[in-house]
């Protein structure tokens, strides 16, 4: 079964001259995901992307942040991606591994 997809999941872009970011999801529009990164693509002018051209990662914090309609801000999202990308160096991971998929 595959890993709902909703505010607050991060995702790896598998397609475009991004591939390889990562991303927060912060909504859903027509048919299309809002992604953001906090920094090229902010909060106020998100990546809009098919599911089929990111991969899932895990719920981050964040998650409950959008679920409860608190505020999430730009740094927020920077906060988050900057902990993933240093806990994956720490394991060796390019964010291509199976683990960094796995469902919740």
């Amino acid at each position: 079964m595959a890993p709902q997809i909703g505010p607050g999941r991060m995702v790896c872009s598998l397609a475009g001259h991004d591939k390889g970011s990562l991303y927060i999801v912060v909504g859903e529009e027509n048919g299309l995901f809002l992604l953001s990164d906090g920094r090229l693509k902010p909060l106020s002018a998100p990546k809009r992307k098919k599911a089929m051209h990111f991969q899932p990662g895990p719920v981050t914090e964040l998650a409950s942040r959008f679920g409860k309609g608190e505020t999430v801000r730009d740094e927020d999202i920077r906060r988050v991606l900057k902990e993933a990308r240093k806990a994956g160096k720490e394991a060796g991971s390019d964010f291509t591994s199976a683990s960094f998929y796995q469902e919740d």
